[in-house]
């Protein structure tokens, strides 16, 4: 068996044109996902000796979001800049089916890599091989010349484990930002060109006028500082959509936000064949990524919890227990595994220790994912609030990640969420078309409000509250 391992790790050694038949489409490179920016500093940090750490990422995300294009743009990436390196590319979920054990995938790599020269060592669907958690550890410590990339559908495995902690940095790739699906939708319709990219700083420049002002008069001016920027990138789209053809969704941020969020999906037009897909995503998230865990009749307690979740968002955990049958401590336990698998995101409420217990939000990691889920059930524009709750809510996370709570306290009059920054509050209210800021009245102690509107195209200040376009939230990340 050893043998086989070590031919198993010579052929993929891996060559340009393997590289180039995995980065591009139509004879083009794919664009870059956002992340790429910051693994292409590690590993040119690492191999051109200007740093020693880190040499281990785990990149971690649900299904169709990009990660193995992004394990191949890493190693265009090195093949391109470091001729001498080594890039092997090891698929674990084909080692798996070739019935290789982690050991000796191990002895392969000790007979087969070059000693003391500089490798890239590149996994994919690491979780599919038994005890990979330990089998990473070892390449680690053994490997001190190696860098090493691991990419896992199941974040559930990988947060699992504490054998890593120390050793790996553990980078998360979330859907798309609407400017990554601005950027690939317009470099797939302009066939001889670029796509359209983010004005540069713009981001940051919103973060800081956004979270960091010290009222409602100062977000705004310094909102109006960047509007110029801001009109100009949403040109450039009103543009390409007339000369590019683009196919009509019912506006670029209905495409973006109800079907075109997860790269996998961009390819498709059908918006049927896209809902279909995003099922089969969330069956093999629930019948594969979670088989370890759970029994197979225990998946359908899983799915049944989904589709109420897509439906209400708030878990109320004595109601569902007597309800169901289930225990408190297994609806927790089934919350924490969607939670781990990325396909849920969870906001403790604000108001005090006991209501964080009792009661918390759920959100979807895509809200393709939620719409999927009521459009086959009840397909109705009731329940569209829910989608911009969760582009929302992926936004937050991804900037202030366990900073945001959400505004469920006693009553229905409180907002959608709350990030508490320097002893202030901060409460921000999603709407899709009102500009009712009592929501956001309702929190004490605020430094301002935020109302992000669907259909505002301008900035408006209520009193301490300021109502921005959500279009322009869009851009801060």
């Amino acid at each position: 068996m050893l043998e086989e391992a070590k031919n198993f790790v010579r052929n993929n050694r891996i060559t340009k044109e393997e590289i180039w038949e995995n980065i591009s489409l139509n004879n083009r490179k794919l664009p870059h996902r956002f992340l790429f920016e910051k693994l292409r500093k590690y590993v040119r940090d690492f191999l051109s000796n200007r740093a020693i750490e880190p040499r281990m990422v785990g990149i971690a995300g649900i299904r169709g979001v990009g990660k193995t294009t992004l394990l191949w743009q890493i190693g265009d990436f090195v093949k391109a800049n470091f001729k001498d390196v080594d890039v092997f590319f090891l698929s674990m979920d084909i080692a798996s089916d070739y019935g290789f054990k982690s050991k000796t995938i191990i002895e392969a790599l000790k007979e087969v890599i070059t000693p003391q020269k500089k490798t890239v060592l590149l996994f994919d669907e690491i979780q599919y091989m038994e005890n990979w958690a330990l089998m990473l550890k070892i390449i680690y410590d053994k490997f001190k010349h190696c860098f090493i990339t691991a990419t896992g559908s199941s974040s559930l495995l990988i947060h699992s484990t504490v054998d890593l902690s120390t050793r790996w940095n553990l980078e998360s790739l979330y859907p798309l930002s609407f400017t990554e699906f601005i950027m690939i939708k317009s470099w797939l319709k302009n066939r001889g060109g670029k796509g359209i990219l983010p004005q540069k700083g713009l981001s940051e420049k919103l973060k800081d006028a956004l979270f960091a002002s010290e009222g409602a008069e100062g977000v705004a001016s310094k909102l109006n500082k960047v509007e110029n920027e801001i009109q100009e990138y949403f040109l450039k789209i009103e543009k390409a959509k007339r000369t590019m053809r683009w196919r009509n969704w019912g506006g670029y941020l209905k495409e973006y936000i109800f079907y075109h969020n997860i790269p996998r999906l961009l390819l498709i037009d059908e918006k049927h064949t896209i809902l279909l897909r995003v099922f089969d995503l969330l069956h093999r998230v629930l019948y594969q990524d979670l088989r370890e865990f759970y029994e197979h009749n225990e998946i359908r307690k899983i799915w049944r919890l989904l589709r109420y979740i897509a439906f209400s968002d708030e878990i109320n955990r004595e109601k569902l227990s007597k309800e169901w049958g289930i225990s408190k401590e297994k609806i927790d336990n089934i919350v924490d595994s969607l939670v781990k698998s990325e396909l849920l995101m969870k906001f403790p409420a604000y108001g005090g220790i006991k209501t964080r217990l009792k009661r918390e939000k759920l959100f979807f990691a895509s809200p393709t994912m939620r719409y999927a889920i009521i459009n086959i059930s009840s397909p109705t524009e009731k329940f569209y609030s829910k989608l911009y709750e969760d582009i929302t809510a992926l936004y937050l996370k991804k900037i202030f990640n366990g900073l945001v709570l959400y505004g469920g306290t006693a009553g229905d009059r409180s907002p959608d969420f709350i990030i508490e920054i320097d002893d202030k509050i901060l409460p921000i209210d999603v709407g899709t078309s009102k500009n009712d800021v009592s929501q956001l009245n309702s929190v004490k102690n605020k430094r301002y409000g935020l109302l992000i509107n669907l259909n505002s195209d301008k900035v408006q200040i209520n009193n301490d509250n300021v109502i921005i376009p959500l279009k322009w939230f869009l851009l801060v990340a």
